[in-house]
């Protein structure tokens, strides 16, 4: 699916498990180290809806929810993209915030997956302390929010602000850059997972469900999907890049972001 010009989902329509993007992955990892059998998920923005169906396709039970702003998005998804008109999967045409602040108060998910980015447009109210506060009213107690981000570790402030203001809602925030190398790496994307219990310890060893790990690039991909940024190193880094907590009074993300969008016409 491109959309403004921009590749935003490969979707496989006889294949639910082929997950196009590393970053994918992780939430497929993710999924099984929690170990939930029947999961209910959250997802912030549709795209081609490759998560979801994923999660629907590997966990029989499991209730998936799409909040995916542009109805066209959708209608493209069930024309093109081979998604049934009767999937169980349910679509919310309305703004993620919108959508979350009109959500009953004690409606919650194990997973609220986001991916709402990208280098050149940021939402920024989906950013702020506020709105991870509503995030974490529609968690589960053991829930997790994992949302992609796309900066340069070379610039680094919305990464570091990302990280300073989920640090104001949960007790744990972990960063995988896909890959060790990330602070040399230019523009990347970026997987932070937020919640209120550790990381499982399983997360090392979790082996996405039923997403192919093999070829001659399988341990490559294996340990770029399981590298977290040790803490202390993540700690400096926020240090370092002067990480702030972003609110609806101040979140100046476009700024933040400028030099990687400059970057990318050199």
């Amino acid at each position: 699916m491109r959309l403004d010009h921009l590749v935003h989902s490969f979707v496989s329509k006889s294949d639910p498990s082929e997950l196009g993007y590393e970053y994918e992955k992780v939430y497929a990892a993710l999924l099984a180290a929690v170990g939930k059998q029947a999961p209910a998920a959250l997802y912030i923005g549709g795209g081609g809806y490759t998560m979801p169906r994923y999660v629907a396709a590997q966990y029989a039970g499991s209730k998936n929810t799409v909040l995916e702003i542009d109805p066209g998005v959708t209608k493209i998804v069930h024309d093109r993209f081979s998604l049934p008109r009767d999937t169980d999967i349910v679509t919310v045409n309305r703004d993620a915030r919108i959508a979350l602040a009109r959500m009953p108060a004690d409606k919650t998910y194990d997973f609220i997956f986001g991916d709402a980015f990208n280098d050149f447009s940021v939402p920024y109210h989906l950013t702020t302390r506020e709105f991870d506060a509503l995030v974490k009213q529609h968690l589960a107690p053991d829930g997790w929010y994992a949302v992609n981000i796309i900066d340069d570790a070379r610039h680094g402030r919305f990464l570091a602000s990302t990280v300073a203001t989920l640090r104001a809602q949960f007790k744990t925030v972990v960063v995988l850059p896909l890959g060790n190398e990330w602070r040399s790496k230019g523009r990347n994307t970026f997987v932070v997972l937020a919640g209120d219990a550790a990381l499982p310890e399983s997360w090392a060893g979790s082996v996405p469900k039923g997403v192919r790990m093999d070829g001659e690039n399988a341990a490559d991909i294996w340990e770029r999907i399981h590298y977290v940024v040790p803490a202390d190193e993540l700690d400096r880094f926020v240090t370092e890049k002067k990480g702030i907590v972003l609110t609806d009074a101040y979140v100046p993300v476009d700024t933040m972001i400028a030099p990687v969008f400059a970057d990318s016409y050199k």
